[in-house]
Formats: C-alpha cells, sequence, structure tokens
C-alpha cells in the first residue's frame, strides 16, 4: 500500500531550505569582541550554531525522505536515516573538537553516547529500506532500542548540565515516537510532515536556543536582512509542514446532504 505522491509543495519546501541554508552562511550582524572591542561581522552559523545546524540536517533529509518515499517503511526510513546523518556531524565535531560542543576530555566521554546513536540511526534506516522492498527485519526492535537510548542519554545528560548534548541527544531519539499514532502509510506521511513542522519551528528559534547554550553578543547596529530572512523562510518551512499535516486525508467522504422529505 503506498501514500499520496509529495505535492508542489514538497519541492517548494527543498528550494525554501536551498536558500534558508544560504542565509545561514551570510552575515546577520555586526558585534564588538568583548576582550579587544573591535567589531567585526558574525555570520548567521555563528549566531545560531548547533540548533541552526541539527535543524538543517534534519530538515534536509526528511524533506528529501517526503519528495521519494511512497510506503510507511520508507518514510520511516528517512526519518531514521536523517537521525543517522545528524549522529555523524555531531561525531565529527566531537572529533574535531568545535567550540559548539564540550571539547578535551568532556568531548571523548560523549562518543560513547552520540556513536552508538548514530550507528542505530543508520541501522534502523538501512533495515526500513529492505522492509520497504518486501523483507522482514527487526526494524521495529532497533527503533524501541534507538528511542530509550536516546531517551536515557538526553536525561543523563541534562542532569549533568549537558544543554547542547542533551538536545542533541533527543533529536536522535525520540523520531520513532512520531510513528506511533496509525499504521497506514498516509498516516506516516503526516507524521513526517509533523517532524518537518517542528524542525522548522527549531530553525526559527536557534537564534534563542543558541543564547541559552552559548554566550551570543547583542548587535552593533541591530541584526541585517539575512537573519530576519531566517525567520520568515523558517515560519514558510513550518507552514508547508503544517498544511500537509492538517490536509484532509485521501478519501475521506464529504457529507452528504440528506435527502428532502416527501
Amino acid at each position: 500500500m503506498s501514500t499520496r505522491a509529495p505535492g508542489r509543495q514538497a519541492l517548494v519546501r527543498l528550494g525554501l531550505l536551498l536558500v534558508l541554508a544560504a542565509l545561514w552562511l551570510l552575515p546577520w550582524a555586526e558585534v564588538q569582541d568583548r576582550a579587544t572591542g573591535v567589531v567585526r561581522t558574525q555570520v548567521g552559523a555563528e549566531r545560531t550554531g548547533l540548533p541552526a545546524l541539527a535543524a538543517l540536517v534534519l530538515l534536509w533529509l526528511w524533506a528529501l525522505a517526503g519528495c521519494v518515499a511512497r510506503s510507511r517503511p520508507a518514510l520511516r526510513a528517512g526519518e531514521a536515516l536523517a537521525s543517522g546523518a545528524l549522529g555523524c556531524v555531531v561525531t565529527v565535531l566531537l572529533l574535531l573538537g568545535h567550540p559548539w560542543l564540550p571539547g578535551a576530555a568532556r568531548a571523548q566521554a560523549l562518543l560513547p553516547v552520540f556513536v552508538p546513536l548514530a550507528a542505530l540511526g543508520m541501522l534502523e534506516g538501512l533495515l526500513r529500506v529492505a522492509e520497504a522492498r518486501g523483507a522482514r527485519t527487526g526494524a521495529g526492535t532497533v527503533a524501541t532500542l534507538r528511542c530509550a537510548a536516546g531517551v536515557f542519554c538526553a536525561s543523563a545528560l541534562l542532569a549533568n548540565e549537558a544543554l547542547a548534548p542533551a538536545l542533541l541527544a533527543c533529536l536522535l531519539g525520540v523520531g520513532p515516537l512520531a510513528f506511533v499514532a496509525g499504521r497506514d502509510p498516509e498516516a506516516a506521511r503526516r507524521s513526517l510532515d509533523g517532524l518537518i513542522t517542528l524542525g522548522g519551528l527549531l530553525a526559527g528559534f536557534a537564534p534563542t536556543l543558541q543564547r541559552v547554550l552559548a554566550s551570543v553578543p547583542d548587535p552593533v547596529a541591530g541584526l541585517m536582512p539575512s537573519a530576519v530572512g531566517w525567520s520568515v523562510l523558517s515560519a514558510l518551512v513550518v507552514l508547508t509542514g503544517a498544511t500537509g499535516l492538517f490536509a484532509p486525508r485521501e478519501g475521506s467522504a464529504s457529507p452528504t446532504p440528506a435527502a428532502p422529505a416527501s
């Protein structure tokens, strides 16, 4: 059983994400260095940090899955592979000692958290692909394990006040919960649209979340148009997801007027 073909909004969404990624690399504001007093230009990546990076990775792969997947296993494969890809990105950042994540010894302690979560995401994704081709797999067990591991790791990291790693562990683990409601392909597509809606919200609030996770200097003379454009496009991405999420179910019958009494 297959789901409906993606509408024009799926291609529009990909275009929006392409522009969103470009805006992320453009200058957003001029800020004054607190140590030297020198005014320099900050790009969007510096002002949005890890939340925006996570949102972009997930949104791109979810949107691609929405364009090419036609069955429930294929849609779930898109979600799982997106989680695995984000886990791989986080692993690389840890290995490089990127300032968005804890460095040195703390990074070495986080690798045993994110490497298994990334592997579980990739494994589930590959099993879902095989399931979409008719094979019997244990993808459901892997999904349950990934969800439990993600929630456990996020809780432990939050207890240790590691806010950024806790957010990432949560994003890597809770994806399967979106597909609990409904067992048909149409419900799975709605679940993916729901994830895209949440991903757009994560992108839109990324500047605010980054201010919670790290020190972000105030702009000297206000934000540039590229920063405003980021918020506008994030809202449009949310709209494309919400449109699919609340669209009428395919084949749903409209109420027919009652026949007049004779």
